[in-house]
């Protein structure tokens, strides 16, 4: 059975869609996160996860770690070897710089979750 190829979903669209709301952008390409198009969805563990995906993906980590260590760029360096598009990091931390203009410099979007809104 042949892979077929699959054409790409604009993060544009999905950063306006409704269950999207308040994903923020923490970094982006200059050519701004509306012109990135994703094909794949891959979930890794955590900032120390060897990366293994298909060209466009949104890799997802599912565990938090802390936004001043070395393991985030190593991420986002492995992320942009394997031609990921995106990366979606959980937490609510800024990126520190370094970090943002490694993702920028690397042509890759890194997004964080909604700020969760207070309890009633």
């Amino acid at each position: 059975m042949g892979e077929h190829p699959v054409s790409g979903l604009a993060l544009g669209a999905l950063l306006h869609h409704p269950d999207w709301d308040g994903v923020r952008v923490l970094a982006a390409p200059a050519t701004g996160a509306g012109a990135v198009s994703v094909r794949d969805v891959r979930t890794v563990a955590d900032l120390r996860a060897d990366v293994s995906c298909s060209p466009g993906s949104l890799l997802a980590v599912g565990l938090s770690g802390d936004r001043e260590d070395w393991h985030l760029d190593a991420l986002l360096r492995r992320a942009a070897a394997a031609d990921a598009a995106v990366v979606l990091l959980p937490g609510h931390d800024p990126l520190r710089l370094a970090s943002r203009l490694l993702a920028e410099r690397v042509r890759l979007t890194v997004l964080a979750p909604p700020i969760p809104s207070p309890p009633r």
